[in-house]
């Protein structure tokens, strides 16, 4: 099930989100939400990016033990879990009572409240590409050219909410940001306005792109 307010698909029965685990037996075959070992159609699940339909709840009382079980033939199973994908998007836009270019940062309407670079999650079925030209749109409101791909960050404690996997692209445009979606503010920063935390690990991309704009040099792939 989908949560049209939150886009992470999560468990109908106890409400957790799947991308956070799934669990897979491989004696019989079923696909189960570790939370509360609901069953989850074998149709909707995907590898790469869990998405999970629940069938009930069938608790068992090994759960209680800390134990996940198959809820059909009782056996032991492994819980694997995938990073999530998502993109952010370096975006020079020009400042509206200047005319200097500047980045484009927002205020994250959600927590952590903080301003950060427009981006969001890689929807199933959609390439990082769009998905950047998507998340600029909705959160910016401008239509922005992508240059090229930055860098893939990928510190599995970049996000204290989970690990995912973020691809940076370089965009450009001439509007004026509006902000939009989970989105309570927008503004374009010049590049010694630009505040010293940012939400995640999002001043060190920006730290990384500014040294890359000067000297040429690409970031560290360590």
């Amino acid at each position: 099930m989908v949560n049209p307010v939150n886009p992470i698909p999560t468990c109908f029965f106890c409400h957790k989100d799947l991308t956070q685990g799934i669990a897979f037996c491989e004696c019989c075959g079923n696909f189960v939400c570790p939370a509360c070992l609901a069953e989850t159609s074998h149709k909707e699940y995907d590898s790469a990016y869990p998405v999970g339909i629940c069938k009930g709840c069938r608790q068992l009382e090994t759960k209680k033990a800390g134990s996940v079980l198959c809820p059909k033939c009782g056996t032991p199973i492994k819980v694997y879990r995938s990073p999530v994908p998502t993109v952010d998007v370096i975006i020079r836009c020009p400042k509206e009572a200047s005319g200097e270019e500047g980045l484009v940062l927002i205020m994250r309407g959600r927590e952590p409240r903080m301003w950060a670079l427009p981006g969001g999650f890689c929807d199933y079925g959609e390439s990082l590409e769009k998905a950047a030209l998507r998340e600029a749109k909705e959160e910016t409101g401008l239509d922005v050219e992508i240059i090229r791909q930055f860098h893939t960050y990928s510190d599995p404690h970049r996000d204290p909410r989970h690990h995912s996997i973020t691809t940076v692209f370089l965009a450009t445009s001439e509007g004026q940001p509006v902000a939009g979606d989970d989105a309570s503010g927008v503004r374009v920063f010049g590049r010694d306005e630009i505040p010293d935390v940012l939400a995640f690990d999002h001043r060190r991309i920006v730290d990384d792109y500014l040294r890359y704009e000067r000297t040429g040099t690409e970031p560290d792939c360590l």
